[in-house]
């Protein structure tokens, strides 16, 4: 994925919910996602997704210690739900206003990587939106050039 260009960003070790959580058990969770990349692929991790995107002032101030910015999702592509297909998948990306009124351009869509229907979608609507005129980039790319910056533990969703 690196060779490819891809950014890796780290989603906890045991996937809890960081609103519950203490600070010390927020680091520890975050900890280990940090050093298995380092340990592995030698990579620094700069992002980090809280799951269920749950998080707090703790969060972002734990974030903000470790170098890590935020990134939240703007649109779903619902491929969690078991009854979306691929189909329902590729349908919901290619919307160009969702139903809560949410752009596709300059969004981070969430989307689950294990899901296989996600991979079907993903290999339909990448070409697709690269035809329509859609450039795919980094999430550091995208927020690089914002206006307050990219810093850690600030919350980042669309541009």
């Amino acid at each position: 994925m690196l060779s490819l260009g891809c950014e890796i960003g780290n989603h906890s070790k045991t996937h809890p919910k960081f609103k519950n959580l203490t600070t010390e058990q927020m680091r520890e969770e975050i900890t280990f996602g940090v050093e298995q990349m380092k340990t592995l692929l030698n990579y620094d991790v700069t992002l980090f997704r809280p799951p269920y995107g749950s998080y707090n002032d703790d969060v972002k101030t734990v974030c903000r210690e470790m170098g890590l910015k935020i990134i939240m999702w703007y649109r779903s592509s619902h491929d969690s739900h078991d009854d979306y297909n691929a189909d329902m998948i590729y349908d919901r990306v290619m919307l160009d206003v969702d139903e809560d009124g949410h752009k596709l351009e300059g969004s981070v869509i969430l989307m689950h990587m294990s899901e296989e229907k996600t991979v079907t979608a993903s290999a339909r609507f990448i070409p697709d939106l690269i035809s329509q005129g859609y450039q795919l980039v980094t999430v550091t790319e995208m927020f690089m050039l914002s206006l307050d910056g990219f810093n850690p533990g600030g919350v980042y969703r669309y541009k």
